[in-house]
């Protein structure tokens, strides 16, 4: 298995159900990043081979996976990167990062470096795809557009880390008496669209309904947003809480202290905690989008794209009236026009 590039988020919590999980895969050997955390009973039953990130390291990494693998052997490159050089062994490539095979995704709110890197590693996709037998993907969405991408087809496999047997979705229920109103349990980056979630949340304050919201955003990466939610609060009565990062352990008791998922990310390629509320019993709010109905059915959609949609689906689902413009026929339209200038 080479992982070398998976250390945190929710590849680093697929990749440990599947390494708790695979007693029967026969010998294991784990090429991974020397700041991945496993289980130390799991570890103990596999090799690992743990490697600094920094590029010459992975470089390093390529050239003993070549070595390595021989006629006979499975290798799964799971961290959407296929192998730099073509392997004896039979070769699948677990494609995950939707950035890499969706032109529309937008690279404007990241930084330099990570914009660089996203670069270079759509470069690397396109030229070393060669190198893999199979790609798998986790929704019908991502295997359409890797084949509009790249010409060829890819397996769907949606890998739960849960195990919940069969098709889930979000129940609708009604809000109960606990902690949080609303929760976005999502890192920071650009497609998760926190922004326009904040400003939906001082929408909803300026028509005067103010349910509180729990974010999970590092303090140290995403100063930023949360300076926007901060001034949200101090100017308009919001009531956003970020909570920091949550330990992917620690992500369910969080759902169970939420009455609701809202979900506002414009693009994901499994969409993780769709499937993680839902199974919690939590009613979901999200984009309308492949992504998230590949996984769920929420209670309500928006377009992510607009924070009065977003606030409207909110509204809907507490129940408010509906946020709709009056009409006047074209009597009313004259009168009014000959008020406002008399």
């Amino acid at each position: 298995m080479h992982a070398t590039n998976i250390h945190t988020g929710g590849g680093a919590k697929l990749l440990n159900a599947i390494l708790r999980d695979c007693p029967e895969a026969g010998e294991l050997v784990l090429f991974c990043d020397r700041r991945m955390s496993l289980d130390p009973s799991i570890e103990a039953a596999m090799t690992v081979l743990r490697f600094e990130p920094e590029p010459f390291a992975r470089f390093a990494a390529e050239r003993k996976l070549r070595n390595k693998a021989e006629s006979g052997d499975v290798v799964l490159a799971f961290g959407n990167l296929p192998p730099l050089y073509r392997l004896k062994a039979q070769t699948v490539l677990f494609l995950q990062n939707r950035y890499l095979v969706d032109p529309a995704m937008p690279l404007g709110g990241f930084n330099r470096s990570a914009r660089v890197r996203i670069r270079v590693e759509r470069i690397w996709l396109k030229n070393r795809l060669r190198n893999v037998d199979r790609v798998v993907v986790q929704t019908a969405s991502m295997s359409v557009l890797f084949e509009k991408a790249f010409g060829r087809k890819a397996e769907v496999i949606g890998l739960n880390p849960t195990h919940a047997p069969g098709p889930v979705a979000g129940n609708g229920g009604e809000t109960g008496e606990r902690r949080y109103d609303f929760v976005y349990v999502s890192s920071g980056e650009p497609h998760k669209n926190h922004r326009s979630l904040i400003e939906a949340w001082v929408i909803l304050a300026k028509s005067g309904v103010r349910p509180n919201l729990a974010l999970t955003l590092s303090v140290e990466k995403h100063a930023d947003i949360l300076a926007l939610s901060e001034e949200a609060n101090a100017s308009f009565g919001t009531e956003i809480i970020n909570l920091g990062h949550v330990p992917a352990d620690d992500v369910d008791a969080i759902y169970d202290r939420s009455n609701a998922l809202v979900f506002p990310s414009t693009g994901e390629s499994f969409g993780l905690p769709l499937l993680e509320a839902a199974e919690r019993g939590l009613p979901i709010i999200a984009s309308e989008l492949d992504y998230v109905r590949d996984l769920v059915d929420p209670a309500e959609t928006f377009d992510p794209r607009s924070p009065r949609s977003i606030a409207r689906a909110v509204g809907r689902f507490l129940k408010l009236p509906p946020d709709r413009n009056e009409t006047v026929g074209p009597c009313g339209f004259l009168r009014r026009i000959c008020r406002e200038m008399s």
